[in-house]
């Protein structure tokens, strides 16, 4: 891996990369080369060296957006600068104004489910249900509609459209390190992707016009102070549409992972489903009592969160920064400029020398257990840190869309 791109490409279109990462490092160390000026740490003192960094570390290029006021772009300063225009979206405030819009379609969830399972015992594939109810939510908080998801029990045209994109924006970044083949296969393909592109656009593009047009209306979403401001930020509608469409896929597709994993470690290890049972029957006497709030004062079952968080994290893979022309100092190890580096999520929540027993589900690790004494329980930062970290770092709303629904199971 570290004399050509190759086979790093070849490992991330397969989905081994993260598990090759982890023996690199078992049998390398912390620090490892996975491609030619890359680099990967798994080292706990790295997300403060590599990502808690205000000006020197900037975001690789072939990772991230070319698109200047994006919320993923590569240029710090106008990515930045939407940051801060959408932060109120994100505060303690806005969270609990938000509460029962979110809380409309976690109940209709338990509902649809309800009625699915009436006529006895079956099967239900939760990972879709996750995906309807997030899909849902952050449609509604970013173009104040729904796609109807949870109503009609299925897929929104676009929803499965923005999988498929997924599919091949992961594909594109891919390409980004092999710019001539990139540019050869836009010469065969540019024009028809470019349509679907359009195509794909549309839906959320009416949305959104609908929710500028009622913009008098206050409402507690995610992007009302965006829309605002769209003006002295110089946004166009394509800009204003791309931070809403962002909002929307980052938020739904890491909520429903987050979800999926929780449920499959809590039905694959029944000693902390029986423990999370009692803690919760204990709390509530019914289920009008669960809040955002008053969930959050359930210990065991923040464990349990982040236990999930940690053996099947939203976003596994290393997400890349570039050290600044001097080079930098990263885990006592002098990197030199212009070099890629990052934490594996995955490889570095399953070190032995971070966690006892890496690869099973023990919630007891967040809870005190003296067994679990010497895990470095910092090491575990899902929505990463520094100035760039997600919006939804915050104990609170690291779990607002999971606690009301595993209280209702």
């Amino acid at each position: 891996m570290r004399a050509s791109v190759f086979p790093y490409l070849y490992k991330e279109l397969v989905g081994t990369l993260s598990d090759d990462i982890l023996d690199l490092h078992r049998h390398y160390g912390e620090v490892v080369r996975v491609a030619p000026h890359e680099l990967a740490f798994a080292n706990t003192k790295a997300w403060d060296d590599i990502y808690n960094q205000k000006a020197s570390f900037g975001r690789d290029a072939r990772f991230y957006s070319s698109a200047d006021k994006h919320l993923a772009s590569v240029d710090r300063e106008k990515g930045d600068m939407v940051r801060r225009a959408l932060q109120p979206g994100f505060s303690e405030r806005s969270r609990r104004a938000q509460e029962p819009i979110i809380m409309t379609y976690i109940d209709l969830m338990i509902r649809r489910l309800h009625d699915k399972c009436e006529g006895g015992e079956t099967t239900l594939d939760m990972v879709s249900w996750y995906d309807f109810a997030a899909f849902d939510i952050q449609s509604d908080l970013a173009f104040g509609e729904t796609f109807g998801c949870l109503e009609a029990s299925r897929y929104h045209a676009w929803v499965l459209d923005t999988f498929k994109l997924s599919r091949a924006g992961r594909l594109l970044r891919l390409l980004n390190y092999v710019p001539r083949l990139k540019r050869f296969l836009f010469l065969l393909v540019g024009k028809s992707a470019k349509k679907q592109l359009r195509e794909h656009t549309k839906v959320p593009r009416l949305k959104l016009m609908k929710l500028i047009d009622g913009s008098k209306e206050e409402r507690p979403d995610l992007i009302r102070n965006l829309i605002q401001r769209k003006e002295d930020l110089g946004l166009s509608m394509e800009e204003l549409q791309a931070n809403a469409m962002i909002l929307v896929r980052a938020g739904a597709e890491t909520t429903a992972t987050a979800l999926s994993g929780l449920t499959f470690y809590l039905l694959t290890n029944t000693v902390a489903l029986q423990k999370l049972t009692l803690e919760i029957r204990s709390a509530f006497k019914d289920e009008h009592e669960i809040t955002f709030t008053s969930t959050g004062y359930l210990k065991f079952l923040q464990a349990c969160i982040n236990e999930a968080l940690r053996l099947y994290p939203p976003i596994s893979v290393g997400m890349p920064r570039v050290t600044p022309h001097a080079g930098a100092l990263i885990c006592g190890h002098y990197v030199p400029g212009d070099t890629t580096v990052s934490v594996n999520q995955w490889a570095l929540y399953h070190q032995e020398s971070l966690f006892r027993d890496p690869f099973n589900f023990h919630p007891e690790r967040f809870f005190g257990d003296p067994q679990y004494a010497s895990d470095d329980l910092h090491a575990l930062q899902p929505f990463l840190v520094g100035p760039r970290a997600c919006f939804g770092k915050s104990p609170c709303r690291d779990t607002h869309h999971t606690r009301p629904i595993v209280m209702e199971f």
